[in-house]
């Protein structure tokens, strides 16, 4: 059993998915559990966006729109497969819409 771990340094742009995908599909010797973290910058637009969320909450659709442009962009130029594009798409927007229900949760709380 081998894991791949791959972070936010290599995964800048739609081609570095490409690539890690294209890695995988050659290098399937044995068998292989791949860890994908977030995509780079993304840990930090989270964190900013829940400190900006903290001192305005004007900045909440900004965060919102920067985080999925980020992931939409990836996932337009990286999956050729429509099916496959649909689903995932809808994964992100589910996950979008928990992002924003938590910075208005935290909001909330600190009211």
């Amino acid at each position: 059993m081998r894991v791949a771990k791959f972070g936010g340094g290599c995964l800048r742009t739609p081609e570095d998915f490409i690539s890690v995908a294209r890695i995988m599909q050659e290098t399937q010797a044995e068998p292989t559990i791949i860890v994908v973290s977030a995509i780079f910058g993304v840990t930090d637009l989270l964190h900013n966006s829940t400190k900006f969320a903290l001192n305005s909450e004007g900045s909440i659709p900004l965060s919102i729109a920067n985080f999925q442009t980020k992931h939409l962009e990836i996932l337009e130029h990286a999956i050729s497969d429509p099916s496959i594009r649909d689903a995932i798409r809808s994964t992100i927007e589910e996950k979008i819409k928990e992002f924003r229900l938590n910075l208005w949760t935290l909001i909330a709380s600190v009211s």
